[in-house]
């Protein structure tokens, strides 16, 4: 215990000699180059708003401002629109702003049958879509990219390393809705193969997943693999007794057969 206070009693006097140096750690008390903002916003309200889209976007002051050191924003250069990720910062905002006053408001009447509810739709935000994302993407997306670039091996690496690193995050739908979105892609596109292999390597995350089973069924069904595509559909319907299309399947194969995982 003594220790660990020790230990805060040297970080604090770090940044109390950190914030004694000029020039450092100076965020300015009022902005010169703000241009959706007011001219007269409070500089609290700014570094809130601030805040609260580095948050969003899982970066730090100097993904959009350059100048000095982005960690203890040591003349930083706040006014310049240097970088490009600050224009695109303030069209986003610009955009979110748009969504709001022209969409969202007309949702905020419902009739009903004694009259008119009144909603009141949750304000938009960066991390509405980000969720900690600097580029949000869907996660089939950004699998399919990286198997059209480099395979489907490629494509199972980013899956595992993304979960890895975001898994408790939420800014992917790890679940086996992702991976079935891009494997039925694949199916129509003859790429059974690829499709095969990412079905595989999120089973083993989604072991009780009936309808990732099925596809699994119908992509090894395709690359001519009758046993394990029988397999993968008897699995199917252990998972899911009610599917009336794996049950089809199976019965076109000649049925479940003793001895077949469940």
């Amino acid at each position: 215990m003594r220790a660990h206070a020790a230990g805060w009693v040297v970080k604090v006097a770090a940044l109390l000699a950190l914030s004694a140096r000029p020039g450092a750690g100076q965020v300015p008390e009022r902005f010169t180059n703000l241009r959706v903002f007011p001219k007269d916003t409070a500089r609290k309200d700014l570094m809130r708003e601030m805040r609260g889209w580095a948050s969003a976007l899982g970066v730090r002051c100097g993904h959009c401002h350059t100048g000095g050191n982005p960690e203890t924003l040591e003349v930083v250069d706040f006014a310049s629109d240097a970088k490009w990720a600050k224009r695109t910062a303030r069209s986003m905002l610009r955009m979110v702003r748009g969504v709001e006053g022209d969409y969202l408001h007309k949702l905020e009447r419902r009739p009903t049958v004694t009259g008119t509810t009144v909603l009141r739709p949750p304000p938009l935000t960066c991390m509405t879509c980000h969720h900690g994302l600097t580029r949000p993407e869907a996660l089939d997306a950004v699998l399919e990219r990286s198997l059209r670039a480099e395979g489907a091996e490629a494509a199972v690496r980013t899956y595992k390393e993304l979960r890895t690193k975001y898994l408790d995050r939420g800014s992917y739908d790890f679940s086996e809705r992702s991976v079935n979105t891009l494997a039925e892609r694949l199916i129509q596109e003859k790429r059974s193969h690829d499709a095969v292999v990412l079905l595989e390597a999120s089973a083993e995350f989604n072991p009780n997943a009936a309808w990732q089973q099925h596809l699994l069924g119908e992509a090894l069904l395709a690359e001519g693999d009758r046993t394990r595509a029988r397999a993968a559909f008897a699995r199917a319907l252990a998972l899911n007794p009610e599917n009336d299309m794996t049950r089809k399947r199976l019965e076109e194969l000649g049925g479940p057969a003793e001895g077949l995982p469940r």
